[in-house]
C-alpha cells in the first residue's frame, strides 16, 4: 500500500513538471509569433497567475524552474522575479534570493516587497546590521505595519541597541489593540528600561502591564524587586502584602514571605497582628512580623504561638542595655506573659538556656 502511494506521488510530480514545460513552450511560441507584443503581454499575465497559484500551493521548486526559464527571455519582469526571490527564500536558498533582490532593486530601489525579502534573508543569515538597514527603510515607508515594526524592534534588541529598541517597541505598543500583545511588549519595555537604569520608565511599563493583568505573579515580583533595588521598601512591602491576596502556589508564597522578612529586617519596620506597620520603641511595642494572627497565615496552617516560651532573638532595644541578645514574648511560667506578650523583652546572652527559652517555629 505504501509503495503504491509513493508511486502515485512520483507520477503526480512528473505530470506537474510536464504541464509546466508545456505552458512555458506555449508562452515562448506566442512570444515568437506575435510582433505587436499584445499576445506576449497576455502570456506574461498568464505566467504571473500560474506563479501566484504555485506559490499559494508552496510549489517552490516548480516556481524556480518556470520563473528562471521565463526570466531568461523576459528579464525585466519584476513581479515574476519577486516571486522567484520569495521561492528561493522559502526554500532556504538565501544567497540566490539575495541575488534576485539585487537585480530588482537596481531597477526599482524603493520596492517594498523586495526590501522585505532581502531583510528577511539577512536575518536568516545572521547579518543583522544589513537586516536593520533594510528594516529601517521599511519602517520609514510603512511605520504602521505591525510586523515590520515588531521585527525592527527585535533586531535592535538582539543587537543590544537598547535605546532604539525601546523607541520602536513603544511605537509598536501604539499600533496594537490586543491586550495580550500590549502586555507582552510592555514587559519587554520594562526590562529594557531597567537595563539602562531608567527606572521611572520601567515602573510605568510594569504598571501598564499590571493594568491588563493585575494579578500576574511574575510582573508583581519584578515590580517588587525594582522597588527593592531603589530601596523603596515601604512600597515594596505594600506590593508584597497585595500579592498575599491572590498568590496561592507554594513556591511563590514562600518567596513573598521570605522577601517580606528580609524587608522588615532591612527597613527596621515592624507590624502588628493586622500587618500594620509600627515604629519600634524602647520597650518593644510591635513584633517583627505576624506569627499567625492574619487570616492569610492561618489559611496556611501557621498559628500564633506567642507566649509559649521566650523567643531567643538578636533584636536590640534601649531597654535591654548592652546584652547581645534578647528574649521576648514571655513564657508559659510567667504571669506577665498574659498582659501583652509582644511587648515583653528580657536581656540574655548567647550562653543562656532554659526550658522556657526557645525559638518560634511554624510548619506549613
Amino acid at each position: 500500500m505504501a509503495d503504491s502511494n509513493y508511486l502515485l506521488i512520483i507520477i503526480s510530480f512528473i505530470v506537474a513538471v510536464v504541464a509546466i514545460y508545456i505552458l512555458y513552450s506555449i508562452i515562448i511560441f506566442q512570444g515568437n509569433n506575435n510582433k505587436n507584443g499584445s499576445e506576449l503581454q497576455l502570456s506574461t499575465k498568464n505566467i504571473l497567475e500560474q506563479v501566484e497559484v504555485l506559490f499559494e500551493k508552496r510549489e517552490y521548486a516548480l516556481i524556480q524552474l518556470l520563473a528562471t526559464k521565463y526570466l531568461e527571455r523576459v528579464p525585466g519582469h519584476t513581479d515574476v522575479r519577486i516571486y522567484l526571490a520569495k521561492a528561493y527564500y522559502a526554500d532556504k536558498k538565501y544567497n540566490q534570493a539575495i541575488r534576485q533582490c539585487a537585480i530588482i532593486l537596481k531597477k526599482k530601489p524603493y520596492n517594498i516587497d523586495t526590501r522585505k525579502v532581502l531583510g528577511d534573508c539577512y536575518i536568516k543569515k545572521q547579518e543583522l546590521t544589513k537586516a536593520i538597514r533594510e528594516y529601517d527603510f521599511l519602517y520609514e515607508k510603512k511605520g504602521n505595519d505591525k510586523d515590520i515594526v515588531r521585527t525592527l524592534a527585535e533586531l535592535y534588541r538582539e543587537t543590544e541597541q537598547t535605546y532604539s529598541a525601546i523607541t520602536v517597541y513603544n511605537a509598536l505598543t501604539d499600533l496594537l489593540d490586543v491586550d495580550a500583545e500590549i502586555a507582552e511588549v510592555q514587559s519587554i519595555v520594562a526590562e529594557l528600561n531597567e537595563e539602562i537604569h531608567n527606572y521611572p520608565a520601567a515602573f510605568e511599563a510594569y504598571k501598564r502591564r499590571l493594568g491588563i493583568y493585575p494579578t500576574d505573579v511574575d510582573t508583581n515580583k519584578k515590580l517588587t524587586e525594582l522597588y527593592i533595588k531603589i530601596k523603596n521598601y515601604p512600597v515594596a512591602i505594600e506590593t508584597l502584602l497585595y500579592m498575599l491576596s491572590f498568590v496561592t502556589e507554594p513556591k511563590n508564597l514562600l518567596w513573598v514571605y521570605e522577601t517580606l522578612v528580609s524587608l522588615y529586617v532591612e527597613s527596621e519596620n515592624y507590624v502588628d497582628k493586622n500587618l500594620k506597620k509600627l515604629a519600634q520603641s524602647s520597650n518593644g511595642n510591635g513584633i517583627s512580623l505576624t506569627t499567625g494572627a492574619a487570616d492569610q497565615n492561618c489559611n496556611m496552617n501557621i498559628y500564633d504561638i506567642a507566649g509559649n516560651v521566650w523567643e531567643y532573638t538578636f533584636e536590640y532595644t534601649e531597654s535591654t542595655g548592652d546584652a547581645p541578645c534578647v528574649c521576648r514574648g514571655g513564657a508559659y511560667n510567667d504571669a506577665t506573659s498574659f498582659e501583652g506578650p509582644a511587648s515583653i523583652r528580657g536581656s540574655c546572652t548567647t550562653a543562656d538556656s532554659d526550658s522556657h527559652i526557645g525559638f518560634r517555629l511554624s510548619l506549613y
